[in-house]
């Protein structure tokens, strides 16, 4: 059975300017010193992933030449911290925009980084797949709505264990309130498929994705004003039922999974920004709604792990208290 354990802790803010590598396996397990993994002056949307050898894959965008020119680079970190030469994924330019990249990471250590533009008419999703020895493949747009002025944005990453990478987006359909979640998936040697609708909602939204090893993938969604929503694409590629994770409007998704299988999925109700998970089990079925903050907690920020026992920790942010804020 999973358990849900809480955690709390003064505040604290954090900016990922550097990388800390934990050594588990040490006669004392410690924290490296930090890690300076760009030497770049502006640097924003970082994301990170590690493969099953231990070696991490981070991502970041940096200003590249007039703007809006930007480049998204790509750096490997061996597991004992030392850094490779970072690898220019991709360049922007006068053309067009980089918006919101996302980076998943295979259990070998291939990495696929997906992007939005919506500088674009009819804007754009895009993808490039990045080797384990930093090959890189051709990039792909994989998603152009069939209609001008519908952007799409909110773009997330996953990868199962075969190598088959999952990308999922929103698309806003701007009739006043409804956005369309949107996926492809991106087998290891074959072309992407073809982009499919997940579901509706009402307002602008992030989804959240998650893979198992075993190749299912777990995605949810959720808007301020709509009740958030959780379905299951299976290793073959098809969807399970969307099923309502609350009867009440919430927000910000979140999904961990372990190598066991096990999964459990998050969300803040809008009412009073309490956090809120259910479990997963393995055939995709939920279990009950759990609050994990304390009744009169204003969740801002939060963050989900899962361990392979089964125990779910969650880390978040209360700004109830105007005097700091508790993690």
């Amino acid at each position: 059975m999973q358990s849900l354990t809480r955690r709390s802790a003064i505040h604290a803010m954090v900016m990922l300017v550097s990388l800390l590598v934990f050594f588990p396996a040490a006669a004392q397990a410690e924290w490296s010193t930090p890690v300076r993994v760009s030497d770049d002056l502006v640097d924003s949307s970082a994301a990170i992933g590690v493969a099953d050898d231990g070696t991490t894959i981070v991502i970041w965008t940096t200003p590249s030449g007039p703007d809006p020119g930007q480049v998204i680079r790509l750096a490997r970190i061996s597991p004992n911290g030392t850094v490779g030469t970072p690898l220019d994924v991709v360049r922007a330019d006068s053309r067009f925009t980089i918006h919101e990249p996302a980076l998943g990471v295979g259990a070998d250590g291939t990495a696929v980084v997906a992007w939005s533009d919506y500088t674009t008419n009819p804007s754009r999703v895009s993808a490039v797949r990045i080797s384990s020895d930093n090959h890189m493949g051709s990039v792909q747009t994989i998603a152009t709505p069939a209609w001008q002025n519908q952007p799409v944005a909110g773009t997330r990453v996953a990868v199962d264990l075969a190598g088959t990478a999952t990308v999922v987006w929103y698309r806003d359909i701007f009739d006043g309130s409804t956005s369309v979640v949107e996926a492809v998936r991106l087998p290891a040697a074959a072309l992407p498929e073809p982009p499919r609708a997940l579901g509706t909602t009402y307002g602008h939204l992030y989804p959240s994705i998650a893979a198992q090893r075993d190749g299912r993938v777990f995605v949810a969604w959720s808007a301020m004003y709509d009740r958030p929503q959780f379905t299951t694409i299976s290793a073959a590629g098809t969807q399970g039922p969307v099923q309502d994770l609350s009867g009440e409007p919430g927000t910000q998704t979140d999904i961990a999974t372990a190598s066991n299988d096990q999964a459990t999925v998050s969300w803040m109700r809008s009412s009073d920004n309490s956090l809120h998970a259910r479990q997963v089990d393995s055939s995709g079925a939920l279990g009950p709604d759990v609050q994990l903050s304390a009744t009169g907690e204003q969740v801002a920020q939060y963050r989900l792990g899962l361990t392979t026992s089964g125990v779910t920790t969650a880390l978040w942010t209360d700004w109830s208290s105007p005097a700091f804020v508790d993690i």
